[in-house]
């Protein structure tokens, strides 16, 4: 356990980070902004059930690969940081399925921040790697929604029994 909040601890310092970068790059005139969001990001109570539970280090994972497919996304003017945009997409979307939201939080925030315009053309490697992942799942699992835990699910009285013990260990 010790090892693995260690770890967790350092992916949740890097996604830290990553909204730091995300944030200063976008806003460069307003450094504070970008500090205080990833201090309030970094000890935001909602993310401690994703540096504590062993199970939510996908969401971490996926946290840190949406935020650099932002960045790099952001950062484009080379050809090198738009394919590093795109690999870290499909990673966040190898982490965790509800990563394919990151291609539209790429196109809102260059509408909000950019005075140029969304960059379609930039953005259809983002969108082909969702609709290859859409057309992957549905191939494999039939359906697209949240089918790999049907059937696992506990019973809700057993589940909430369970959770007392779980905290207070």
């Amino acid at each position: 356990p010790f090892l693995f909040h260690c770890f967790s601890s350092l992916v949740h310092a890097l996604a830290c980070f990553g909204v730091f970068k995300l944030l200063r790059s976008i806003v460069p005139q307003k450094p504070d902004v970008a500090f205080a969001t990833a201090i309030l990001f970094a000890v935001s109570p909602f993310q401690t059930g994703s540096v504590l539970y062993a199970y939510a280090l996908n969401d971490l994972l996926s946290a840190v690969g949406i935020l650099a497919a932002v960045y790099f996304f952001w950062d484009s003017s080379n050809k090198h940081n738009l394919t590093w945009s795109r690999v870290a997409f499909a990673l966040a979307l190898a982490c965790k399925q509800s990563s394919i939201v990151a291609p539209a939080l790429i196109a809102i925030t260059i509408f909000l921040f950019s005075e140029s315009g969304i960059p379609w053309k930039r953005l259809r490697g983002h969108i082909g790697i969702a609709a290859f992942y859409l057309i992957a799942r549905f191939w494999y699992f039939g359906s697209i929604g949240d089918v790999e835990g049907e059937g696992n699910t506990h019973p809700a009285l057993a589940y909430l029994g369970s959770q007392g013990f779980l905290v207070w260990k």
